[in-house]
């Protein structure tokens, strides 16, 4: 994905989850844009099953629909509210499968955030 110049990204040591930071300085509210956790994908299910196959009972989102990125790929969007508003993400490719939580959906960042999404392809 192509990400502001200032903004960092931690990932842990496997690679299967990064943490976007618009602002470097993890004490400041709201300093996460989104997170992107992978996982496997045993089935090869699409964008929207591996979403409902994932999504945990109570999960505060719902479904919302397709979403095709200008990489001509296509991701499952949900829309949910905990302690913010945070719209999710669900990619699959094969036998991979990355969700990408944008948090705060009505800050400013979040369109840098969708924009950085749409850049989103598979290694």
């Amino acid at each position: 994905m192509a990400l502001p110049s200032k903004w960092r990204v931690d990932t842990n040591a496997d690679g299967s989850r990064a943490r976007v930071f618009s602002i470097y300085d993890k004490a400041v509210s709201g300093a996460v844009t989104f997170d992107v956790d992978c996982y496997a994908n045993p089935e090869s299910l699409s964008p929207h099953a591996f979403w409902d196959d994932k999504r945990q009972v109570g999960a505060l989102d719902a479904g919302v629909g397709d979403v095709p990125l200008g990489t001509g790929l296509t991701s499952y969007k949900s829309h949910g509210e905990g302690q913010t508003h945070y719209d999710v993400y669900t990619l699959t490719h094969q036998q991979n499968a990355c969700q990408v939580v944008i948090y705060n959906a009505r800050a400013p960042e979040h369109a840098a955030a969708e924009a950085a999404l749409r850049t989103f392809r598979w290694r």
